[in-house]
């Protein structure tokens, strides 16, 4: 008897079944090809922007800071000529201009998309950055013609001095561009964490749901594993070198900030030792004048004093940037009282002022008028008065910074005579205030008192 054909036809159909495992097989290869080549393009793209963007930016960045340091610790050599010392210090000019150059804008193009609703900031502090830098460099770009196109070595080293401290002010903005370029690494190394982090989520999801299939054609496990762990281990290789890359880039960058604070220590205490050498040449010099000459040489003196107590300050304290204002003022009294007057206690000295710290290119005008000022009423204001006062008190008021420098001495028949006066103290005292923007209101009445206002100081 023959068997029966139907038992044949119960046989699951194999040609179906080989094309639906061919079929997954080749679904599941596809979509992990897909998400390799995915991760790749990822990677790649973001390698290329990320160096364009943050690397590249940082080290021209490094250049510019150390560019910035040589021209703001220049000093002549001994025994150089005036002429040869001012080329060396405009090729230091030129070659901090040649560096900033290279500081290009980061590309919003590339920022939108991965800072996306950017809770720092990140894009906006950029492009302030960006309109900030190219200000400065414009500024210095001009001075530097200036004093390139100058004929006259006095004419230029003033326009360099000038240079010099615009470039101060261009550090500022440096150390903050600094800041947001290692905020915008953090940032979008986190970004692109989460971006691998959605993908390989992604890739779980899509091995769950095949995963009947699986069972269906072990060869397709096998392979689909296999392929799976190669991107992992492409992934874990990517991720193992962009956090190398990070650590790498936050120790430059942290080296970087200790140099400059090194840096800036040694300057300003060259500029203090050159300040005191300066003073030094003027009390030679004045030993050798006539008498009528040794009042002048004694304001010179007082001014340089004045800004050479800053920068000793600067290099004593850990804060590189800012100064208290009363402990300046104060010292800054005293040093006068004892270089100026032979009785001690003769001249009490009152100093009230709040903790107010201020930076040295607000201090030094300020300091240069109370020297001014105070030593007026140290030489003028009490004659032959064996006793007499000065008192300066600073505070924070609605209208800014007030500070009033007063004494008990004689005083003019009306306030006009000393602002009318063409003397060089009361001059350079009315223009230092309006350089920071400021007002005066002058009374004579039971001595001198000058009010100054200085709005957005303090």
């Amino acid at each position: 008897m023959r068997p029966p054909i139907l038992s044949q036809r119960r046989l699951p159909p194999l040609l179906p079944l080989a094309i639906l495992g061919a079929a997954s097989l080749a679904a599941l290869l596809a979509l992990a090809f897909s998400n390799a080549l995915e991760l790749g393009k990822l990677a790649r793209e973001d390698s290329a922007s990320y160096k364009e963007n943050v690397i590249d930016q940082s080290a021209s960045l490094s250049r510019v800071i150390f560019a910035a340091h040589r021209v703001l610790i220049f000093s002549p050599l001994p025994g150089e000529a005036p002429q040869a010392a001012l080329e060396r210090r405009l090729n230091s000019s030129a070659g901090l201009l040649s560096h900033a150059q290279y500081v290009t804008r980061i590309d919003p193009n590339f920022l939108a998309p991965q800072l996306g609703s950017d809770p720092l900031l990140l894009g906006e502090r950029s492009a302030e950055s960006d309109r900030d830098y190219e200000a400065a460099l414009a500024g210095l770009r001009g001075t530097l013609e200036l004093a390139t196109a100058s004929r006259g070595i006095a004419v230029a080293g003033r326009l360099l001095d000038d240079f010099a401290s615009a470039t101060g002010r261009f550090m500022v903005l440096l150390e903050a561009r600094s800041m947001v370029l290692v905020q915008l690494e953090d940032y979008l190394f986190a970004t692109s964490k989460a971006r691998i982090a959605h993908l390989v989520s992604h890739s779980e999801i899509l091995i769950l749901s095949f995963s009947a299939l699986f069972l269906v054609l072990g060869a397709s496990i096998a392979l689909y594993l296999r392929s799976m762990l190669k991107t992992q281990a492409e992934l874990s290789l990517h991720r193992s070198h962009l956090s190398e890359m990070v650590d790498q880039r936050t120790s430059e960058l942290s080296t970087a900030l200790r140099e400059k604070d090194t840096l800036l220590k040694e300057v300003y205490h060259r500029v203090k030792n050159n300040l005191t050498m300066v003073n030094s040449l003027i009390s030679l010099q004045k030993s050798e004048s006539p008498r009528e000459a040794l009042g002048s040489y004694e304001d010179l003196e007082s001014r340089i004093q004045a800004i050479s107590l800053i920068h000793e300050k600067l290099y004593r304290s850990s804060d590189l940037q800012n100064i208290d204002m009363g402990e300046y003022l104060g010292e800054l009294a005293s040093s006068l009282l004892r270089s100026l007057r032979d009785e001690p206690g003769s001249i009490e000295v009152e100093l009230v002022a709040p903790a107010i710290r201020l930076p040295a290119d607000i201090l030094i005008p300020l300091g240069l008028i109370a020297t001014e000022i105070v030593t007026n009423s140290i030489k003028h204001g009490f004659g032959a008065r064996p006793r007499g006062k000065v008192s300066i008190r600073a505070a924070r008021g609605e209208r800014g910074l007030e500070l009033v420098i007063a004494d008990d001495g004689a005083a003019p028949e009306s306030a006009e005579t000393i602002l009318r006066s063409r003397s060089l103290g009361a001059l350079l005292v009315q223009d230092l205030c309006g350089q920071l923007g400021g007002s005066l209101e002058l009374s004579v009445e039971g001595g001198v008192s000058y009010h100054f206002v200085f709005p957005g100081i303090g």
